[in-house]
């Protein structure tokens, strides 16, 4: 991890190093001279020079880590150690100016800050956490340690100082705090980490904070006492020791150093930890009986903290015997090849076996306390099955189950296992838990495979023998099921033939009465004329016009005709442009200027209409129609056509007065040679395509055509044409 220090710049090099700045600065507090500002500025100043020597190495150690976690630990450890040499600065010139009654708020609660940061960056230190048997056990050897230290602390240090505490050793009362606050962190840390993963950095970390809390202890003393500190004395050497310790904690942490498995300091550390809880306990009690016999009096608080504590011990060696039962059958559990475990009647992982682990594929960190629910998916889906179990637990009914299960690993695989869950009872009949086994099943799967694989061939050779025997069969029934096609063929031709052949019928009677009607009542007119010389002139021009007036209905069925083949074979010649509606309504005026009936027309259309998209003659040819029907079906009345806008369309409606249309004719109106009223075809010319054309135009133009029986009287006929603006 060392990117930046000179090659050849070792560990042992360091603390020679940093030994012999030791030995000659203890030399020169000894021996040195006596002078008031040599005491002065090299003792303070070797305080400043060590702090911020701490400080610099540890913005170094953080930025040569790669651990994104240590890398964050090292921001808060270089941070706090920033902050105090920020006060050792303060500290100094609060001397120089003769302003430490002063400025000791200011320090301690630097002091304080610096001792928070250290505090966070050792909590989020990266370490591997303490591998037993029960969380109960450790619970107990924290609270036994932590109780007995704080307990200690208290009588032995902070309730005498508190006793004959002056303003002045407020600082110092806050340095001594701080102090052991980091020491009983380290402690805990210490009992909760794994020994071979633990950093000897944070051990170095101890030492520091051992010989600061010294130093720090007399500096409160002296502030009790009302005595003046000057600086380059022995409670000097004590702090600048302590950064020396911090220095060397930095750069084991560059080196990466850690205790050897194997060695004597991991060995001593691993039983530090198992007696480090029963040590503090007595070393707190054998405080409370010397504290007893010198000063003739006892202290309530230790005494009694004593009593508890040992209470506690009694406690703690009866969960290790417990625990250490126990460990017995979870050793005798993990040596089966079955995967096995115990639940908690919850459902929660509390023991598993190395099978159960390697078939889940999974840590024991990651399988201890998550449920057991979400590693099963059974074979046949069954979501009560489970909680019927805990039901069933839960009022002493549960006395085993087995199912055949799924095991999800992490990567999506299941394997198929039969599951078998028996409970644990305690003494009193009591469900404590469930212990379950997995048998694997993947070998008899496969078997079974290969049974299936097997049985299938068999099958699939009888399949084939069966085949080839109704090859015959099948293909008579080919031949029977082609002739059944070709049949339902010819039976589809000859109804289209008869569609076609009604259609060609429905056609020359339609020409034929279309036909003969105007060229009878042309060849009568013509007839009159030619017999009557003598008719009036004014007779003559009635006899004329009922002449040109078949002529140009014949014209008018002819056109219709002609559209009708040119739509149906996809040629006649539509150019929608944007156009306003006035012209055509113009050229519709005048045409029906000349056609008797026409002033039952009201036209009804707005100026300011906007323009529309649509062919001027397929327009003129639609409105045509409507305006023909209406006056042909609706004899009396009015006729109404109408124009506005709606919903981007312009709307365009033909309203009339006539009898209307029967409601079961409407979905048939738009139909080719659909008449509503078969009975007068004799009686009232049209040829059934007025209508049909209608509808064919308006949808060439990209709009629609409704009917509807109005609520009084009549039909009413919709056109609806997209307007320019909206299309752009």
């Amino acid at each position: 991890m060392i990117t930046h220090l000179p090659a050849g710049f070792r560990l042992r090099t360091i603390f020679l190093f940093l030994a012999g700045f030791l030995l000659l600065y203890m030399f020169w507090l000894v021996r040195g001279n006596d002078t008031l500002w040599e005491r002065f500025w090299i003792g303070h100043l070797t305080i400043v020079f060590t702090s911020a020597l701490c400080a610099r190495l540890g913005w170094f150690t953080r930025n040569t880590l790669d651990s994104v976690q240590k890398k964050q630990a090292w921001t808060f450890l270089s941070g706090g150690l920033s902050i105090w040499l920020l006060h050792d600065v303060f500290f100094l010139f609060s001397d120089l100016l003769g302003r430490q009654s002063d400025w000791l708020a200011w320090m301690g609660g630097l002091y304080f800050l610096g001792g928070v940061f250290l505090w966070i960056g050792i909590f989020v230190y990266p370490r591997k956490s303490r591998s037993v048997f029960g969380r109960l056990r450790l619970v107990m050897d924290l609270l036994l340690t932590s109780i007995a230290v704080i307990l200690m602390l208290w009588t032995g240090v902070i309730q005498p100082a508190l006793d004959v505490l002056q303003p002045m050793a407020v600082p110092g009362l806050i340095y001594i705090s701080v102090d052991l606050i980091s020491l009983l962190i380290l402690v805990n840390l210490f009992l909760l980490s794994e020994i071979e993963q633990l950093s000897t950095t944070l051990s170095w970390f101890v030492f520091a904070f051992l010989v600061y809390s010294f130093s720090d202890m007399s500096y409160m003393d002296l502030m009790n006492n009302q005595l003046h500190y000057s600086s380059g004395n022995v409670l000097d050497f004590g702090w600048v020791v302590g950064d020396m310790l911090l220095l060397a904690a930095i750069f084991i942490q560059l080196y990466e150093v850690r205790l050897k498995p194997d060695g004597f300091l991991a060995r001593l550390f691993l039983r530090s930890q198992s007696l480090l809880p029963i040590f503090t306990v007595l070393m707190l009690g054998w405080y409370a009986l010397l504290n007893w016999q010198i000063s003739g009096k006892y202290d309530m608080l230790s005494l009694w903290g004593t009593v508890g504590l040992g209470l506690g011990l009694l406690v703690r060696q009866g969960i290790l015997a417990g625990e250490t039962t126990m460990e017995q059958y979870a050793r005798l559990v993990n040596s089966i090849a079955e995967p096995a475990f115990v639940c908690d009647t919850q459902g929660r992982l509390q023991m598993m076996n190395p099978a159960f682990l390697e078939i889940c594929a999974l840590s024991r960190n990651e399988a201890w306390g998550a449920v057991l629910q979400d590693f099963l998916m059974l074979a046949i889906p069954d979501h009560t099955w489970l909680k019927q179990v805990y039901s069933d637990s839960a009022q002493k009914r549960f006395s085993g189950s087995t199912r055949e299960v799924y095991l999800k690993q992490k990567d999506g695989q299941h394997i198929p296992v039969l599951l078998t869950l028996s409970p644990i009872e305690s003494a009193r009949n009591q469900r404590l838990a469930f212990a379950g086994t997995a048998h694997d099943l993947r070998l008899q799967k496969q078997q079974q495979a290969s049974l299936q694989a097997a049985y299938e061939e068999v099958a699939t050779a009888r399949s084939e023998l069966e085949r080839l025997n109704s090859g015959l069969e099948r293909l008579v029934n080919e031949r029977t099921q082609d002739l059944q096609s070709a049949y339902r063929a010819l039976e589809e031709q000859n109804i289209v033939l008869q569609q076609l052949d009604q259609l060609k019928s429905d056609f020359v009677s339609l020409v034929s009465h279309e036909l003969r009607a105007p060229l009878t009542n042309i060849r009568a007119g013509i007839e009159l004329l030619l017999v009557s010389s003598g008719t009036s002139p004014l007779r003559m021009q009635v006899t004329l016009e009922r002449v040109q007036s078949e002529i140009l209905r014949l014209s008018q069925f002819t056109e219709t005709i002609l559209d009708l083949s040119a739509l149906d074979a996809n040629r006649l010649p539509l150019y929608p442009e944007p156009m306003p509606l006035q012209v055509t309504i113009n050229a519709l005026q005048t045409f029906y200027q000349q056609v008797q009936g026409s002033e039952r027309i009201r036209w009804k259309i707005p100026d300011n209409l906007p323009a529309i998209l649509a062919d001027q003659k397929a327009l003129h040819s639609v409105l045509f129609h409507l305006l023909d029907n209406a006056l042909k079906y609706a004899p009396e009345g009015d006729i109404v056509i109408t124009a506005a806008v709606k919903e981007n369309m312009l709307q365009i409606q033909v309203l009339d007065s006539g009898p209307g249309i029967p409601e079961e004719a409407l979905s048939f109106l738009f139909e080719r040679f659909f008449r509503a009223h078969q009975a007068d075809s004799q009686t009232t010319y049209g040829h059934g395509l007025g209508l049909y054309l209608v509808r064919r135009f308006v949808e060439a133009m990209q709009g629609w055509v409704s009917v509807e029986n109005r609520p009084e009287v009549g039909v009413c006929f919709s056109i609806y044409l997209p307007l320019v603006d909206s299309l752009n």
